[in-house]
């Protein structure tokens, strides 16, 4: 069976979440054999000091409760890193913080300009 290259039908409402908050989103499904389905860059805050910094982070969208298959849980083992799984925008929020790169720009932050986009 090929599971490699599906779209999750909520993927959309993430992605124009994402944008919303002036995040990048690059999309990754296409590419399957495990790989994640988002790349997310922006300001995003530190988990241990709060502070606001550029990130690239990797999200496995899915639907329902659904959860990883073998394929990409054997990925994210290769990766090094906990898989971080977003079934809806609230969880979604929980790995970007509620900031987005909307709030460095509000901040009128002098390294804005530094980060890409």
């Amino acid at each position: 069976m090929d599971y490699n290259k599906r779209k999750d039908n909520n993927e959309d409402d993430i992605v124009v979440h994402a944008r919303s908050l002036g995040l990048s989103v690059e999309r990754l499904y296409y590419v399957g054999r495990g790989v994640p389905d988002l790349l997310v860059g922006g300001a995003m805050p530190c988990p241990h000091c709060g502070h606001l910094f550029w990130q690239e982070l990797l999200i496995e969208v899915k639907q329902g409760q659904r959860q990883l298959r073998p394929n990409q849980e054997r990925w994210w083992k290769g990766w090094g890193h906990e898989p971080r799984i977003a079934h809806n925008q609230q969880e979604f929020d929980r790995f970007v913080g509620r900031y987005g790169s909307a709030a460095l720009r509000n901040r009128g932050d002098p390294a804005e300009g530094d980060a890409p986009g």
